[in-house]
C-alpha cells in the first residue's frame, strides 16, 4: 500500500515546476533597459563587443536562433533558478514538507524576482551560480561525482558572464576538490589549488571567448577611474580630471550645478556635462592615454584617501542600503527600451497581474526588504556558523556560499560604476541560502563522513553509494567515530534567551539565540574558554512621551563572542563578552537618544550561572551599549543593563 508520505514525495518538485511556470507567465516578456537593449541587439546582429563579456551574448543569438523571442532567455534563467532551489531545498532536509517551504520561500521572494525579470548579466549569472549551487549540494549530500562535474562546467562558464565574476566561483573550487578527491583536500594548500584551478581555467575560457567572438573592443575600467577622479575633484575643489578626457571648458563647478556628478552613477557624467567628457567607450583611449589615466586615478586615490575612500563607501553604503530619500541607488529597472533596429518587444502575457507585481514592488521598495545589507548579514551569520560546523557537509556549502557572495560584494567596494541594486542579485539570493544550510541538520550519505582540514582523525576512505562495507571497514568506521565523539564535547545546538532592561530613558526587551563552537579554544582543569555567536532581536519603548520621536524602536543584531566558563558539579559560573553590529527600524526614541544611523554598533559584557540537568538553565546579567561610533552624528547611543534567562536546546 503507498503511503501519504510516498505520494507527498515529489511535491517540491512540483512546486518547483509551477513556481517555474507561474513566474515566466508572470514577468514575460522581462525588463529590458539600455544595457539588455544593447546586449540584445548584439545577440541579434552578431557585432559583439566585449564591454560585457560576450559569454551571455553568445548564448543570448543562439537562443535566437531557436526562436526569435528574446524572452527566450528569460525563461532558461527562471528554469536554471527553479531547478537550483529545488536541489538546494532537498540536500537541506529529509523532510518532504520542509522542502516544499523552502522553494516557495526561496522561489517568490518579491526582490528575487523583479531582480530576475531582469535581462541583464547580473541576473543570468545568479540563474547559472543557483543551479550550481544545487548540483554541487546534491553532490555533497549523496556522495555522487556526476552533479559536481556539471557543477564545474557550469561554473567555468559563470566565471564567463562578467568581468568581476571569476572571484565568486573561486569557493567552489575548494569544495570540488574536498568532494571529488578527499585526500587531496586535507590542508589550505589543496583547496586553495582548487580554487585557483578553477579560476583560472573560467578567465582563460572567458578570454578566449572574447579573443574569438568580439569583434570590437573596448576597456570598462576608465569609466569607473573617470567617476572616481570627478568625485575626488568635487570634494576637494580642483579638477583632477586628464585634460585630454574632457572638453575645454569642464570645470568642477560645472560638475556640481548641472548633476554631472551623481553619487548613485556614473553615467551621468558622460551625458550631463555640458564640455563633454569621454566615457572611453563610444570613443576609446590610446594605449598612452590609458596608461596616463591610470597613473591620474591612482595618483588621486593616494593623494587625497580621505575623499577617494568617502567617495567609495558612500557608493557601497547606497549599493546596500535602503533605496529611499532625495539620494537613492536603483533597486531594479522597469523598462523596456527601444535600441535600433531591435524589432518590437512582445506584450505581456498577464498584464494585470504583472501591474500589481510592481505596484507591490514599489510599495516595498523603500524598506530593508529591498535592501541589499540584510542578505549580505545572512551571508555574514551562514560563514561564522558553518565555520563553526564544519565538519558538516551542509555546513561545507553554507561556507562556500557565503564565501562567494562576500567575494563577489567586496569586488564592487572598489569598482562599482554606481549604486544599482541588480549587480548583486547573485548575493542577494545566495545569502539566505547559505543561512538555511549552516542551519541544517542534514548529514550526508557517505557510510563514513570525511573530516574537514586539521581533523585529528585521517580522512577514510569512502565506498560508492551501493557497494557494501565489509567488516573491517564498518569496524573502522566505527571506531572512528567513536575517537570523533571523544575528541571534544559536542557543540551546543543552541540556548534561547529572554531578557529585560531599564534606562531612565527607556525599556528594553527582548530574545537572543546563541550558538557555540564544538570544541572550546583552550580547555584546562576545569576552566573553558568558549566562541559563538549570538543572534537577537529587541525593543526600546519610550518611558517618556514627546511630541519628537518614536515610541518603540525594533533592532535585530549579530553578535560574535567569547565565554570563559569554570565546571563545578551540577554549576557552573561563567563571564562573556561580545562585539558585533545592530540594525535599527527607527533612529529616534521619544524623549530618549537620537540614534543618526539605524546602523549601530555593540558592545556587550556579562556574567552569570549555568545550572540544572547538563546545564539546561542559564541565568545572568549583563551591561550593554549600543551607537554608531561617530559615523554620522548626533550619537547619542544608549547603555542599558539587562537580566537574563536561558534555556539550552
Amino acid at each position: 500500500m503507498t503511503s501519504l508520505r510516498q505520494i507527498l514525495r515529489p511535491a517540491p518538485w512540483l512546486l518547483a515546476v509551477a513556481g517555474a511556470l507561474a513566474t515566466i507567465v508572470l514577468l514575460y516578456p522581462g525588463q529590458y533597459p539600455f544595457d539588455s537593449a544593447y546586449q540584445l541587439w548584439q545577440a541579434r546582429s552578431g557585432h559583439f563587443n566585449d564591454v560585457s563579456p560576450v559569454a551571455m551574448t553568445a548564448l543570448w543569438s543562439g537562443l535566437l536562433h531557436l526562436a526569435h523571442d528574446p524572452a527566450l532567455l528569460l525563461g532558461v534563467n527562471l528554469a536554471m533558478f527553479w531547478t537550483g532551489i529545488a536541489l538546494c531545498a532537498a540536500a537541506i532536509s529529509d523532510r518532504t514538507w520542509l522542502r516544499a517551504v523552502l522553494v516557495i520561500v526561496f522561489g517568490i521572494a518579491p526582490l528575487t524576482l523583479v531582480e530576475m525579470a531582469q535581462l541583464l548579466s547580473d541576473a543570468h549569472l545568479a540563474a547559472v551560480m543557483i543551479l550550481a549551487s544545487g548540483l554541487a549540494a546534491r553532490s555533497v549530500v549523496t556522495a555522487r561525482r556526476m552533479p559536481m562535474w556539471a557543477c564545474l562546467l557550469l561554473l567555468v562558464y559563470a566565471g564567463c558572464v562578467r568581468h568581476n565574476a571569476v572571484v565568486a566561483i573561486l569557493p567552489y573550487g575548494a569544495m570540488a576538490l574536498r568532494t571529488l578527491r578527499p585526500t587531496c583536500s586535507q590542508n589550505w594548500r589543496g583547496m586553495t589549488l582548487g580554487a585557483v584551478a578553477l579560476g583560472a581555467i573560467s578567465f582563460v575560457t572567458g578570454f578566449a571567448l572574447d579573443r574569438a567572438l568580439a569583434v570590437e573592443r573596448a576597456s570598462v575600467w576608465p569609466s569607473i577611474a573617470l567617476w572616481d577622479l570627478a568625485a575626488i575633484s568635487v570634494d576637494r575643489g580642483t579638477l583632477l580630471l586628464p585634460a585630454f578626457t574632457h572638453g575645454a571648458g569642464l570645470t568642477v563647478d560645472e560638475l556640481r550645478r548641472t548633476g554631472a556628478f551623481d553619487p548613485t552613477s556614473n553615467t551621468l557624467l558622460y551625458q550631463k556635462a555640458p564640455s563633454g567628457v569621454r566615457d572611453g567607450l563610444t570613443d576609446p583611449y590610446s594605449g598612452a592615454e590609458r596608461r596616463v589615466l591610470g597613473r591620474a586615478w591612482i595618483g588621486a586615490a593616494l593623494g587625497y584617501p580621505g575623499a577617494y575612500v568617502q567617495h567609495r563607501l558612500r557608493t557601497t553604503w547606497l549599493l546596500v542600503g535602503p533605496h529611499r530619500g532625495a539620494i537613492q541607488g536603483s533597486a531594479y529597472f522597469v523598462a523596456r527600451t527601444a535600441f535600433r533596429d531591435n524589432p518590437p518587444l512582445p506584450q505581456p502575457w498577464a498584464r494585470a497581474a504583472q501591474a500589481r507585481f510592481y505596484a507591490l514592488a514599489n510599495a516595498l521598495r523603500p524598506g530593508w526588504l529591498f535592501a541589499a545589507l540584510p542578505y549580505l548579514l545572512s551571508s555574514a551569520l551562514a560563514f561564522t556558523l558553518g565555520w563553526m560546523r564544519r565538519d558538516r557537509p551542509t555546513a561545507a556549502l553554507a561556507l562556500t556560499l557565503a564565501s562567494s557572495a562576500l567575494l563577489y560584494v567586496a569586488t564592487f567596494v572598489v569598482f562599482a560604476p554606481g549604486a544599482e541594486l541588480r549587480y548583486l542579485t547573485w548575493p542577494i539570493i545566495a545569502g539566505p541560502l547559505a543561512l538555511a544550510f549552516a542551519l541544517s541538520g542534514r548529514v550526508s550519505r557517505h557510510p563514513s563522513p570525511v573530516p574537514a582540514a586539521g581533523s585529528r582523525i585521517d580522512a577514510i576512505r569512502v565506498r560508492r553509494p551501493g557497494r557494501a562495507a565489509g567488516p573491517a571497514s564498518t569496524a573502522l568506521a566505527t571506531i572512528a567515530m567513536s575517537l570523533a565523539s571523544l575528541a571534544g564535547p559536542p557543540a551546543h545546538a543552541a540556548d534561547i534567551a529572554t531578557f529585560g532592561g531599564a534606562t531612565p530613558e527607556a525599556a528594553v526587551v527582548g530574545i537572543a539565540g546563541q550558538w557555540f563552537a564544538p570544541r572550546p579554544l583552550r580547555e584546562a582543569k576545569g576552566e573553558a574558554l568558549r566562541y559563538g555567536l549570538e543572534l537577537d532581536v529587541l525593543n526600546l519603548h519610550a518611558r517618556q512621551a514627546r511630541k519628537f520621536g518614536y515610541r518603540n524602536i525594533a533592532a535585530v543584531g549579530v553578535t560574535p563572542m567569547l565565554r570563559v566558563e569554570w565546571q563545578a558539579r551540577e554549576w557552573a559560573p561563567f563571564i562573556d563578552a561580545g562585539v558585533g553590529v545592530h540594525l535599527l527600524s527607527r533612529t529616534q526614541l521619544q524623549g530618549g537618544p537620537r540614534f543618526g544611523t539605524a546602523f549601530q554598533f555593540g558592545e556587550w559584557i556579562g556574567a552569570g550561572l549555568r545550572f540544572g540537568a547538563d546545564g539546561a538553565w542559564e541565568i545572568g546579567l549583563r551591561l550593554a551599549h549600543m551607537s554608531n561610533a561617530d559615523i554620522k552624528r548626533p550619537n547619542d547611543g544608549i547603555t542599558f543593563a539587562s537580566l537574563r534567562a536561558a534555556r539550552h536546546f
